[in-house]
């Protein structure tokens, strides 16, 4: 005679699992702790210092950040703070076309806005170094001694494009009683493909659940996110 048992079986809700995705942040210095291909300019007549401060950034996932320090008073132009290079900011061939997210963290010692409000712009070369289209966005005005987030904006890849150059600008004629001694402030750069479900959240490989791709402030970073 067979014996035939049953068993409860308890399925699990399957309603409330995410799917797991990787975000990459395609900025290899984003925090600017590796000084390498950190640039920028000092506005017409003016000039500045850049430093490294480890501590006071906007975020607990950005905690340093590059600081611009004026030392002589432009008297027109523009303040700003830009990272890129080849080995900084390459893009490969299969970026062309795909759509970008931009965003980065800035703060000035003075209060700026109109008629110059501080605002992100990025601009793509080629592999000879040649200069190829830009973009701007995140314009915002700034509070004193306040960090704010410029973006998150999208801008599309150019054919021919092997690098970008993502710049922070603080507008001469905005900066409320410019001064020697004045500060300006700029960290997290983040570039990323869309995800969709992703909020564009600043990252890099030092983050919770994130890693470097190769040597720490001088690769891409990769996340890993739950999305749905």
């Amino acid at each position: 005679m067979t014996t035939i048992r049953t068993v409860d079986v308890t399925l699990a809700d399957t309603t409330g699992m995410k799917k797991l995705l990787t975000v990459v942040n395609l900025v290899k210095n984003p925090r600017g702790v590796n000084s390498t291909a950190v640039g920028g300019s000092s506005g017409t007549g003016g000039a500045s210092a850049l430093t490294y401060p480890t501590t006071g950034g906007p975020l607990t996932d950005a905690p340093s950040f590059i600081r611009r320090t004026i030392n002589t008073v432009p008297t027109a132009g523009d303040i700003t703070v830009t990272v890129g290079s080849q080995t900084i900011t390459a893009l490969d061939a299969g970026h062309i076309g795909k759509t970008l997210n931009f965003a980065v963290y800035v703060r000035a010692s003075k209060a700026c806005a109109t008629p110059g409000i501080p605002y992100a712009s990025i601009g793509w070369f080629n592999v000879s170094e040649g200069f190829i289209s830009g973009a701007t966005g995140g314009s915002t005005t700034l509070t004193a001694n306040t960090w704010m987030r410029l973006g998150v904006f999208t801008a599309t890849v150019p054919a021919l494009t092997t690098r970008l150059q993502f710049q922070a600008t603080f507008p001469v004629n905005g900066v409320s009683g410019l001064a020697i001694g004045d500060t300006f402030d700029v960290t997290a750069f983040l570039v990323n493909e869309t995800v969709t479900g992703f909020d564009n959240s600043y990252f890099d490989g030092a983050s919770v659940g994130a890693s470097w791709q190769g040597t720490a402030h001088a690769s891409r970073s990769a996340k890993v996110v739950g999305i749905g």
